[in-house]
């Protein structure tokens, strides 16, 4: 094990990947190098290097192309669930398969193919990122089926479920919408809710008409019947699906 540990190629490598998976898909060298740095004086203390990942500088830099990641579908699933404070019908613990990962992701807990993850840290797709030179592992599993799929998951949680009067069935996760209708009638609380829920606070300039159109197609009796449509676009607009 020290060996493997202190082998110049581990902290580079290992570096690397861990920025891939919770910054970004192509960090750039200096990133690296500072992470590595960490790795090597710590011993390999990952708690270490999570924290040097976190806290770096190019984290709250501006973002870029060297600052962004595609979210896998299973993770942007589960984002969702937790945003809507989903739980379990019927006053269950747990829910067998609400998620349908395999069908619906190609992913599921602990289900990697191999032990090199779901996809390539290494893959570039075709088209203009594939022009770039840039990585994007998280599309080697993600296509137009797999993204209409994961769609249709996300409609049917919040028009049917979110509205359902009561939830008996324990093989479905339950949304918990009620702090979205309370405020339906006041469009900044509402979108200030939104916002924090999936945008880090502050809903992005070139989708905010988007919203506001969506809650001025429903009269002011009806306002809350305009939520379903605001939380879905949410899910789908590409400021949630990239991370930046």
């Amino acid at each position: 094990m020290n060996l493997l540990v202190n082998h110049p190629c581990t902290a580079p490598n290992i570096s690397t990947l861990l920025i891939k998976r919770f910054v970004t898909s192509n960090p750039e060298p200096a990133y690296v190098q500072r992470v590595a740095r960490v790795f090597k004086q710590t011993g390999g203390n990952l708690g270490q290097v999570i924290k040097a990942i976190l806290l770096d500088d190019v984290v709250l830099s501006e973002p870029s192309l060297y600052r962004a990641k595609l979210r896998e579908p299973i993770l942007a699933m589960t984002y969702l669930y937790r945003a809507l404070d989903c739980r379990p019908g019927g006053g269950a613990d747990v829910t067998p398969n609400a998620m349908l990962y395999q069908e619906s992701f190609g992913q599921y807990p602990l289900g990697a193919p191999s032990v090199f993850n779901f996809y390539s840290p290494d893959f570039i797709p075709s088209g203009e990122l594939g022009e770039l030179g840039l990585f994007a592992p998280e599309l080697e599993i993600i296509d137009w089926n797999q993204t209409v799929k994961m769609s249709n998951i996300a409609w049917k949680l919040v028009t049917e479920n979110g509205y359902k009067t009561s939830s008996n069935s324990s093989a479905e996760l339950y949304p918990d919408v009620s702090d979205f209708v309370s405020v339906a009638s006041d469009y900044p609380e509402l979108i200030s809710l939104i916002a924090n829920r999936f945008f880090d606070g502050e809903i992005p300039s070139d989708i905010a008409p988007r919203f506001e159109g969506l809650w001025n197609a429903k009269s002011d009796n009806n306002k809350p019947y305009s939520i379903s449509a605001m939380l879905y676009f949410a899910f789908v607009s590409h400021h949630f699906m990239v991370e930046e």
